[in-house]
This record gives structure tokens, sequence and C-alpha cells, in this order.
């Protein structure tokens, strides 16, 4: 069998397209719960139980998380969406405390609204709105968001793991 080699990081981004369903009216709920919600936390301690074997020192585990789930800029008609990723900071912290003793972190990141990934092809009164939230009226791009995780990864201090990092290029709600 093919054998990983050591892991400097591991970065968790992928997520179910997002239900737009009211969670009062869904009549799935089981079924949501476990696709939206179990399944991808699911995912994320299977790839903690990847890195505890295949990290290296100071390898880290990522966690992308969503500014979707903050009161002022969330999305909650997607409530599974925004619940899931809302509990990425207290699941980081959990890990954190089990990656300690091997000298690995745990970090989770929370850009804010970019117009790439679920919000390609956003209409222009959307990047008007979401610029009009930062003070240089820029929006951040899918290149400054992965610089950012590089320089989490190439770190050489642990004092971060059970983080949240909001990127929010300081926005207003």
């Amino acid at each position: 069998s093919h054998q990983l080699p050591k892991l400097k990081a591991i970065i968790h981004c992928a997520w179910p397209t997002p239900l737009q369903i009211k969670l009062s009216e869904d009549s799935q709920t089981k079924t949501n719960l476990e696709n939206q919600l179990s399944q991808p936390m699911l995912d994320v301690i299977a790839l903690s139980k990847i890195l505890r074997i295949k990290g290296s020192e100071n390898s880290k585990l990522i966690l992308l998380g969503s500014s979707y789930s903050f009161a002022g800029r969330h999305n909650w008609n997607t409530p599974y969406y925004s619940l899931a990723k809302g509990l990425l900071p207290t699941l980081s912290k959990i890990l954190t405390f089990e990656f300690a003793e091997l000298n690995k972190s745990v970090i989770t990141v929370i850009p804010d609204w970019i117009p790439e990934g679920m919000n390609q092809n956003p209409s222009k009164f959307s990047i008007a709105v979401n610029k009009s939230r930062y003070p240089r009226r820029e929006l951040a791009s899918m290149h400054e968001i992965a610089s950012f995780i590089n320089w989490i990864i190439e770190a050489p201090s642990n004092l971060i793991s059970g983080t949240s990092i909001e990127l929010s290029n300081s926005a207003s709600p």
C-alpha cells in the first residue's frame, strides 16, 4: 500500500453545498443533519487522525470556517451550513487540547466574504454591498487567503493553536 510522507499541514475547506431551507419546515431533518453537519464533522475528525499519525513536528490542521455563522454577516437562510461552520472554532479548541502533547496545532481560519468559490459570479450590487463594509473598500482574494494560510503553516510556533483567526479586513457587520 502507498505510504503517505510526513505531512506539514492538512487544510480542510470542503463542504456540502449549503441548503436554503428553514429548519422548522425541513421534512428531511435527519438526512440533512447527517449530510450537512455530522458528515463534515466526521471528515474533520478523520483528518485529525491522519495528522496525529502522519503529521511532522509542528504540523497543522487548518479548518476553514465562514463568516456566514456570525451575526451581522450571516447567511442564516443556509442554517445547516452556518451551524456547522460555527462549530469549527470549538472543534479547533478541543483538538488543540488533544494535539498539544504531540507538538501539533489546530487553527480555524474564517475568511469574510470573497467573490469566489461559493460566491462566484456575484451581482454588482452584492459586490458593492460587501465592499462598503470594508474601510479600504477592497475584497480579499483567494490568493490573499491562501498566502495567509501559508504563513500559518510556516509559522514555527504553536502559540496560535486553538485560535480562530477572522480575516475580516476590518469589516463592519
